[in-house]
């Protein structure tokens, strides 16, 4: 029987594979699984919510886009589950709250009015010349 955390996500990986899971796929999720298990022990009775939280927390000071973590942490949700299901583990990690990609990343520039007057007057120059902004005929 397996014991190791390692061990376990080798398995689940090759189940991956034989379920028709594309070769891209399982590299990706090879690689979020194993980044995750670099960060927290390789016996899964020791494993807790305070580990799942600080790989999180790893990736973010690492710099990682919000988007990018999201990915990895479904990934490693998915992983998380099936040791649940599987019985390797007691408690679903599953259930911690995901990273939002989508409201991480949404990135508002602000203009200042002194750049909306400028945007004004390049579209009336354009429009009183005669061009557009690439200096095509407006005709």
């Amino acid at each position: 029987m397996l014991t190791t955390l390692s061990g376990l996500a080798q398995y689940y990986l090759t189940e991956c594979e034989a379920l028709g899971r594309g070769p891209t796929t399982v590299a990706t999720y090879r690689h979020a699984i194993n980044d995750f298990l670099s960060c927290v022990p390789d016996d899964p009775a020791q494993l807790d919510r305070q580990h799942c939280l600080a790989w999180l927390a790893h990736m973010r000071r690492q710099g990682k886009r919000p988007g990018g973590i999201a990915s990895y942490q479904r990934m490693v949700w998915t992983f998380l589950r099936w040791l649940h299901r599987g019985g390797h583990v007691e408690v679903d990690f599953s259930t911690i709250p995901r990273v939002r990609a989508r409201d991480a990343e949404i990135h508002r520039p602000t203009a200042q009015p002194a750049d909306i007057e400028a945007m004004i007057k390049v579209a009336l120059h354009q429009h009183e010349v005669g061009k557009d902004t690439v200096g095509r005929d407006l005709e």
